[in-house]
């Protein structure tokens, strides 16, 4: 989960070289360039529990890390915008096998405890994040173009991969119970619609402000690459923390209010950090917006679980698709709204989407009480 973050984390810190020397001009062309690992995350979440049920885990994380390998790599080499657009897409699809089948391993293997072990491994996605921008920083300083980025990334990522093929995970049941929710029987319950649907909103609000963020504070805020590369890291810390005390405070709290403090939370630090006040005013409230965003998705995965616990792996790769979709869409569109409005006026804009995802949890839990 942590060498996940590359696909984040290079394109990001990274965008403004990019834009220079493959000449990504608009913000459509930058947004499209941001987004497109989700296009391949997407594509292969939709199959990735069939291609685990087939592959196993093992085989499942060394085809992924080495397909991330190439996509980098091919990044990195890259002297076209078409170049770096197949690369992006190449590594999308590496990073997207595993994410859904090992959220439902450890749903599988902590039943007791899913909406926690849930969040604490999305949080090392994070944790990765904020190592990731460290290095980034450390290479900038030391005047290493963002080439040399993408090639060592490709190294953490191989060495990931060298490392799953020699772990012993547990097999994958495949046999269906005789109370097994198939995907049909999903799709016609309206709290599962409504659960995707929030979950598609989740991936807008955490996906397209943190994809865009290192430009948006050089570029809004006028600061250096370095400080931009800092204000990431410092969005991976507060999310990591949000996604390790979720538990907690909803054991506390209850489930309901941590959606409801979070989604309003989420769309008042996106209305703020777009304000033209200033650069830390700006830093600090995508923090905030950090620390509340990240407990909507897998907080919502291991709620969706909870409800719908004889459905397989194929359920977590649906919502996990739902939830790329959203990380397609948000980079996406506020490159488009950023060519018309501007950029700041864009990032605020997406304040909706947290108070769409709010709507949609609600009804899910009008639903199903």
């Amino acid at each position: 989960m942590a060498t996940g973050c590359a696909i984040v984390v290079g394109p990001a810190t990274c965008l403004s070289e990019i834009s220079i020397d493959l000449n990504l001009e608009s913000g459509f062309q930058k947004g499209f360039f941001l987004g497109l690992p989700f296009w391949g995350l997407g594509v292969v979440s939709v199959f990735s529990g069939w291609i685990a049920e087939r592959l196993g885990y093992c085989r499942l994380l060394v085809l992924s890390a080495l397909i991330q390998v190439v996509g980098m790599l091919t990044i990195a080499d890259a002297d076209t915008k078409i170049q770096a657009y197949v690369g992006s897409l190449v590594t999308g699809l590496g990073r997207g096998m595993p994410a859904a089948p090992m959220t439902a391993l450890v749903c599988s293997l902590f039943k007791e405890n899913r909406t926690s072990v849930t969040n604490i491994l999305h949080g090392f996605f994070y944790v990765g994040m904020m190592s990731a921008s460290a290095v980034v920083w450390l290479l900038m300083v030391l005047g290493l173009e963002w080439r040399t980025v993408f090639q060592i990334f490709s190294v953490t990522v191989a060495l990931f991969g060298a490392g799953a093929s020699i772990v012993r995970f547990p097999s994958i049941a495949t046999k269906k119970s005789a109370n097994y929710t198939g995907l049909r029987e999903l799709f016609r319950n309206p709290v599962f619609i409504w659960i995707a649907a929030a979950i598609f909103f989740s991936g807008i609000t955490e996906i397209g402000p943190t994809t865009w963020l290192p430009y948006f504070v050089k570029l809004a805020s006028e600061t250096s690459q370095e400080f931009s590369i800092l204000s990431l890291f410092l969005l991976g810390l507060t999310m990591a923390m949000g996604r390790f005390v979720c538990a907690s405070v909803a054991s506390k709290i209850g489930m309901k209010n941590v959606f409801t403090i979070c989604g309003l939370g989420s769309a008042i630090s996106i209305s703020m950090a777009a304000l033209p006040v200033g650069t830390y005013f700006t830093v600090f409230w995508l923090m905030v917006l950090g620390l509340m965003i990240t407990v909507s998705f897998p907080t919502i995965v291991a709620y969706a679980s909870d409800h719908f616990p004889t459905a397989n792996t194929s359920m977590f790769a649906l919502l996990n698709a739902a939830a790329v979709a959203g990380g397609i869409v948000g980079p996406s569109i506020i490159g488009i709204t950023a060519d018309v409005f501007g950029l700041r006026q864009a990032m605020g804009m997406v304040a909706l989407a947290p108070l769409l995802l709010l709507f949609s949890l609600r009804r899910t839990f009008y639903r199903y009480e």
